[in-house]
């Protein structure tokens, strides 16, 4: 049993976000105002530190609504389910086609088996995973694929990409840890992380034959039709 005091975290996180939030949505109001009223009026030393507080305050609000957002994971509502993750896995596919072939990357998904779980957790995490590939590895290609034995089913995402050492893999699971110089802010492995988590799993970065492998590495009963879930 996870022994995450799930009640405070809410509460804690619902409070610094709105507090929070507030204070910069004024404050990034009140520059972006100054600068659509003001600009001809306006030195270029005024005009860049204003303009840097919009961009500053943009990104802490985007982290504060990721932060939120991870939080969440620990009180799931959503029902219990059968998944079909091939059905999942096409459905995010198409979303993010576009964006994934201005990245120069073609996915291929080969996946059977159902698992039971939480359908939309799924699907965010086959989001989360797939659009780190094409926004960071560098690659053309990428696979989702199962792998299974008595004992696992592994559900694989893998890239042809740049890869990380062994030293990257570790710090790339953690909350808001960016490997690369990006707009993201740093959430999506440490969501798919919490995911796989909360199936009863864990999340594994390796190399396999070239780039990154990520594999939420399962029981077995999982995909057999198992009730769950201790999380």
């Amino acid at each position: 049993m996870s022994t995450v005091d799930e009640a405070y975290i809410q509460k804690l996180l619902r409070t610094v976000n709105h507090d929070m939030s507030a204070t910069l949505r004024s404050s990034v109001g009140f520059s972006t105002l100054i600068l659509s009223e003001f600009d001809a009026s306006l030195d270029d030393k005024v005009k860049k530190w204003l303009r840097l507080n919009v961009e500053q305050g943009e990104k802490t609000q985007a982290s504060l609504i990721a932060l939120s957002s991870y939080a969440r994971l620990y009180n799931v509502k959503e029902e219990l389910a059968r998944c079909d993750l091939a059905v999942l896995a096409n459905e995010v596919c198409n979303k993010l086609q576009t964006a994934a072939s201005a990245a120069g990357m073609t996915i291929e998904v080969n996946l059977s088996s159902p698992i039971s779980g939480y359908k939309l957790l799924w699907s965010d995490y086959l989001q989360q995973v797939i659009a780190n590939a094409f926004m960071h590895s560098q690659g053309s290609h990428c696979k989702v694929y199962e792998e299974r034995d008595e004992a696992e089913f592994k559900l694989i995402i893998e890239d042809d990409g740049e890869g990380l050492d062994t030293s990257q893999m570790a710090e790339a699971i953690l909350p808001f840890r960016k490997l690369t110089d990006s707009s993201a802010v740093g959430m999506g492995l440490a969501r798919a992380k919490r995911i796989v988590e909360i199936h009863g799993g864990q999340l594994q970065l390796c190399t396999r034959q070239s780039g990154l492998c990520v594999e939420a590495v399962l029981p077995a009963d999982i995909a057999a039709g198992a009730t769950l879930l201790n999380h």
